[in-house]
C-alpha cells in the first residue's frame, strides 16, 4: 500500500552520512550482530532498520530511546550486507532482500532477540520498525506472545492482511511521503484495528512536514527541522512504549 510519492521518497533518497558516535555496544545473539543501547531492565525494544541497514543514524535513535529508560536491541538484519544502490533498482532490491533478509529469517531473528531480552530480565518487549522494518515488526506482532507492542515510523508495505494479523497495540507515524493511515487507509483507526480489543491504545500521528526516513537512515541531524521532528516522534514513541510495556 503506497503512493508514487512514497515509492520515490523510499527508493530515491540516499541515507544521510552521519558523524554520530554510537554510545552502545555490538554483540552477537545467535549469529546476529545486534547493537545494544541502554541498561538491562524490565522494558525493552527491538529496533528494525530500513532497507539501507543499520546506520549510525539508526543507532542514534536507539540511544535516544535508551535515554528514555528502555533497553534497545537493534539487529543488523543484513548481517553486514546493506543495500547501497541509490536510486534503488527494484528488481535488485527485491533480490537483495530475499537473499540477505528473507521474511522467515527476519522473523526468526526477531524472536531470538526477544527471547534474549527476556533472558536479560525484560518483562515486556516491544518492536519498532523503520520503512521496510515496519512491515517486519507487524509480522512479528502477528505471532502470539512474541511482543507486547509495535510501532513504525515512515512505514512501508503495510496492508490490510498485515494489519488484520496484529495482536498487540500499534503506533504508526507516517511522514508526508506515505499514505495517511487515517484519511486514506481508514482500516487503521476506523476499520480492522478499531475492532481489536486494544483499539483504544493504538496511536496514529502523521508528520506532515517530515519526509520519508526522518528518524531512520535518512535522518539529517544537521537540519534543525529534522531534529525537531525526530525529537517529537521519539517522544511519541517513548510515551507509547511506556504505556504498553
Amino acid at each position: 500500500m503506497s503512493t508514487p510519492d512514497h515509492v520515490t521518497a523510499c527508493c530515491n533518497t540516499p541515507p544521510f552520512k552521519s558523524n554520530y558516535t554510537p554510545k552502545g555496544l555490538t554483540e552477537t545473539v545467535a549469529d546476529i550482530p545486534v547493537y545494544f543501547a541502554g541498561e538491562k531492565g524490565k522494558s525493552a525494544i527491538i529496533l528494525v532498520h530500513d532497507i539501507f541497514g543499520l546506520k549510525a543514524n539508526t543507532m542514534q535513535l536507539a540511544d535516544t530511546l535508551a535515554a528514555h529508560g528502555f533497553r534497545v536491541a537493534a539487529p543488523d538484519c543484513f548481517r553486514g550486507n546493506p543495500y547501497e544502490t541509490v536510486p534503488v533498482v527494484m528488481a535488485d532490491l527485491r533480490a537483495h532482500l530475499l537473499y540477505h533478509a528473507p521474511p522467515e529469517v527476519v522473523l526468526r531473528d526477531s524472536q531470538s532477540i526477544a527471547a534474549h531480552l527476556r533472558a536479560e530480565g525484560a518483562q515486556k518487549v516491544g518492536a519498532l520498525g523503520l520503512c521496510w522494518g515496519g512491515r517486519k515488526v507487524c509480522e512479528l506482532a502477528a505471532v502470539e506472545g512474541a511482543v507486547d507492542a509495535v510501532a513504525s515510523a515512515h512505514p512501508s508495505q503495510i496492508d490490510e492482511a498485515v494489519v488484520d494479523a496484529i495482536t498487540v497495540p500499534v503506533c504508526f507515524l507516517p511522514s508526508m511521503s506515505e499514505p495517511d493511515y487515517v484519511s486514506i487507509d481508514d482500516f487503521l483507526c476506523e476499520g480492522i484495528l478499531a475492532k481489536k480489543p486494544f483499539a483504544a491504545r493504538n496511536v496514529h500521528r502523521r508528520f506532515t512536514t517530515m519526509r520519508h526516513g526522518w528518524i531512520g537512515a535518512r535522518a539529517n541531524y544537521d537540519d534543525p527541522e529534522n531534529v525537531k521532528g525526530a525529537q517529537e516522534a521519539t517522544d511519541i514513541l517513548a510515551d507509547f512504549f511506556k504505556a504498553n510495556l
